[in-house]
């Protein structure tokens, strides 16, 4: 199991390596990539064999991703060339994946908000910390109270 920073990692480093191909942001536009693209980058990039299959995982599953998979859409190659397009039956697994991503985020939206609202750290920090616990007394405490109390 890879970390996430590693897959993140991962992919900036194939987006500065392909720029026409694979883009950093989750939140950029992206292509459709090629089919067998994981096959090509393990044969090209040996130094990221070790993450290539969880970032390719990672990247395709993005919600853009996901968007830009339509029927007839080109799929690319490394170099950024069309090599092919986008099916039918891929366009209409991936609308059904955009919507179940969307339902999610839209059911965690509401949850968020049902959610009661945590206090302020100012107000945590102005709650005063219990007093301390009086000491426990020993035995040499017990006789000179015991003779404070006799008067001695």
């Amino acid at each position: 199991m890879f970390l996430v920073t590693d897959v993140e990692a991962t992919i900036k480093e194939l987006a500065n390596r392909y720029p026409a191909t694979f883009v950093a942001e989750a939140w950029s536009p992206h292509r459709p990539l090629a089919i067998g693209i994981r096959d090509t980058l393990i044969a090209a990039c040996p130094d990221l064999a070790g993450t290539i299959t969880s970032a390719l995982q990672r990247y395709t599953h993005r919600l853009v991703y996901q968007q830009s998979l339509v029927e007839g859409a080109s799929r690319v190659d490394l170099s950024g060339a069309a090599v092919g397009t986008v099916s039918a039956q891929a366009a209409a697994h991936a609308a059904a994946k955009v919507e179940g991503i969307l339902a999610l985020r839209k059911a965690q939206a509401r949850e968020d908000h049902r959610k009661p609202q945590a206090a302020p750290r100012e107000a945590k920090q102005a709650v005063s910390p219990p007093p301390p616990t009086p000491k426990r007394l020993g035995l040499a405490d017990l006789k000179r109270a015991a003779l404070v109390r006799r008067g001695l």
